[in-house]
C-alpha cells in the first residue's frame, strides 16, 4: 500500500481538503488513501475556524465512529489513528498506518508526510478500522448499488 500512495506526499495542506490537486487536510487524506485502497469511508465536514461549530463536529464524528469505525486493540495496516491536533484547541487529527509500520498524514505545517508509527505511537488515541457494509440483499436496486462499496485491493 504504501507506494500505491506515494505519490501523495508533499501535498500541501487544505482546510477541509478533500483532492489531492487543490491541497488535503487530515480527514480529506484518509479518505483519498482509503479511494486508492479500493474502499469508501464516510465523508464528514470540518467545522470553522473560530470552533464555532466544533460541538456539532465532534458529536458528528463520534456518530460516524459508532456506525462506521471498528476500535482495534493496536495497530493493523490500513488502521485509522486518532490522535490529539496540536494546531486546533480541542480538535481531532487522523492518520492513516500503512502496512509497513509508518504512517500518513497532513498537517498545516507540513502537508502531507510519511513517518515512522513509532515516532507518534505515544500520542495515538486510538486504533480504528473502517467496519464493512452490512451485506445487501441482492435485487436489481441493491446490485445497482453494489458499487458504492468495491472489494478492498489485498
Amino acid at each position: 500500500m504504501a507506494a500505491d500512495v506515494e505519490h501523495l506526499l508533499g501535498i500541501p495542506w487544505a482546510a477541509d481538503g478533500r483532492h489531492p490537486a487543490r491541497g488535503l487536510s487530515c480527514y480529506g487524506l484518509l479518505l483519498e488513501v482509503y479511494r486508492i485502497a479500493g474502499a469508501t469511508a464516510p465523508s464528514l465536514w470540518l467545522p470553522a475556524a473560530d470552533g464555532s461549530e466544533q460541538p456539532q463536529f465532534a458529536a458528528d464524528v463520534l456518530a460516524s465512529f459508532a456506525t462506521h469505525w471498528d476500535a482495534l486493540p493496536g495497530p493493523a495496516p490500513m488502521a485509522c489513528l486518532s490522535l490529539p491536533c496540536p494546531w486546533f484547541d480541542g480538535g481531532g487529527h487522523c492518520a492513516v498506518l500503512l502496512g509497513d509500520d509508518t504512517v500518513i498524514h497532513a498537517m498545516p505545517t507540513t502537508g502531507v508526510i510519511r513517518q515512522p508509527l513509532a515516532r507518534i505511537a505515544g500520542k495515538v488515541c486510538g486504533y480504528y478500522r473502517l467496519r464493512e457494509p452490512a451485506p445487501m440483499r441482492v435485487t436489481p436496486s441493491a446490485q445497482a448499488l453494489a458499487h458504492a462499496w468495491p472489494e478492498p485491493r489485498r
